[in-house]
């Protein structure tokens, strides 16, 4: 059978119109990309109104982050047609943004801003009231404002690397009935805010690098106390340890990195202390009462001007990581011979020159850091001995758990 041959505008016009068919079929079946399955997604600005042409098509998508270039002015509204969105997360450029758009997404649990110094982030945010968790990072935040306390699901309250003394906003902190945690580091905050370890529901408290000093004791407690269980005062200028801390129960207190000489002896007397980081302060000696028991898990004493310790400090029968590295020691505290339960033990950087006999009855001592001419001296089979190595037993705190952190890993989209 012979193919007739067909003129060329015929062929032509049969080339364009299978062509075009093809180009129907191409769009009417659905395209499997890889993104839009995602549940996790970090964009740019213009990716992002790109997506909102066919924003049903994202309907897996629960969290995303936004990348802010310095070309952009404004949050665009299309961000509001994600309405299946549980986090948002902006990332600035450091310089001024309206974030404006946000006020439409009623829906959002958690929001995550950072580096976007736009006056009226806080007043925005106050607007979402599903919100759980609120990260205002570095983004000049001067005060809290009155509508604070409407956010009445907020456990994660985060406002690091801002501009707040909280001498008027403790407060509005108060009147969050479900606040778990509070994070305030990096800000220029003189005074301990001790109301909040009142609050009822806080467990979790950080005022690191906040310039406290020590006018922050004065304080006598007007209620109950509350469920803090993690306080972390490292990194300022505290000369005397905050009078509103002591007797919180079951606490992990972390003071390290301060003008500590003294500490009161109701300190050392707290039943209920878990785990105490004293380090790189300018302690001399120790309080000579301290209290018996298993509460005591973990006391680092590192970088002080210690030349020994109480002897009663061996009642603490729970003790098992004990960290006197970079002090005075001339011989080993006698108290330690008491700590059957000590597994973690640091010596390093001392003037001890050997080991007294009782190391080989303590059962459970694992690790032992040791100056080298002490290695040398000493026959300690049984100990892992290590020249230089910090140890850091602390546990992961309540912060880590929540969702804040499944920011990572992100997707991108194919660019």
């Amino acid at each position: 059978m012979q193919i007739p041959i067909l003129p060329f505008k015929q062929t032509l016009g049969l080339t364009l119109l299978l062509l075009l068919g093809v180009g129907v079929l191409t769009y009417l079946v659905p395209q499997s990309h890889p993104a839009l399955a995602q549940e996790a997604l970090e964009v740019t600005v213009d990716e992002l109104v790109d997506m909102a042409e066919d924003a049903a098509a994202y309907e897996q998508l629960r969290t995303l982050t936004v990348v802010l270039h310095q070309k952009d002015r404004k949050l665009p509204t299309v961000v509001q047609q994600f309405t299946q969105l549980k986090a948002l997360r902006i990332l600035g450029a450091n310089q001024w943004c309206s974030l404006r758009a946000l006020q439409g997404m009623k829906h959002l649990q958690l929001l995550w801003v950072q580096n976007v110094p736009w006056k009226y982030t806080m007043k925005v945010a106050t607007q979402l009231p599903l919100l759980r968790e609120l990260h205002v990072i570095n983004c000049q935040v001067v005060g809290l404002g009155p509508d604070l306390s409407k956010l009445r699901w907020l456990q994660v309250l985060d406002l690091s690397e801002n501009s707040l003394s909280l001498a008027y906003d403790v407060e509005e902190l108060m009147l969050l009935p479900q606040l778990q945690a509070l994070r305030l580091d990096f800000n220029p905050i003189r005074i301990f805010p001790a109301r909040l370890v009142e609050h009822a529901t806080l467990q979790y408290l950080s005022l690191r690098y906040c310039q406290l000093q020590a006018d922050a004791t004065d304080w006598t407690p007007q209620g109950t106390l509350g469920r803090l269980g993690e306080l972390y005062l490292d990194h300022n200028q505290l000369e005397a340890v905050p009078q509103g801390v002591i007797q919180l129960p079951q606490l992990q207190l972390n003071l390290s990195n301060n003008q500590l000489r003294r500490l009161p002896d109701s300190l050392a007397c707290w039943p209920t202390l878990r785990l105490l980081d004293l380090s790189q302060n300018v302690l001399q000696a120790l309080p000579q009462a301290w209290v018996q028991g298993r509460s005591l898990q973990y006391l680092s004493l590192s970088h002080n001007q210690l030349k020994d310790l109480p002897f009663i400090l061996g009642g603490n029968v729970g003790l098992t990581y004990l960290d006197l590295s970079h002090n005075q020691l001339t011989t080993v505290p006698a108290c330690i011979r008491r700590m059957e339960a000590l597994s973690q033990l640091s010596l390093y950087g001392n003037q001890i020159k050997q080991l007294p006999s009782f190391f080989r009855k303590l059962p459970q001592l694992s690790e032992l850091l040791l100056d080298t001419q002490v290695i040398g001296s000493t026959s300690l089979s049984v100990i892992q001995r290590r020249q230089n190595q910090f140890l850091n037993p602390w546990q992961p705190s309540i912060l880590q758990s929540y969702s804040a952190f499944a920011f990572s890993p992100l997707h991108s989209l194919p660019r």
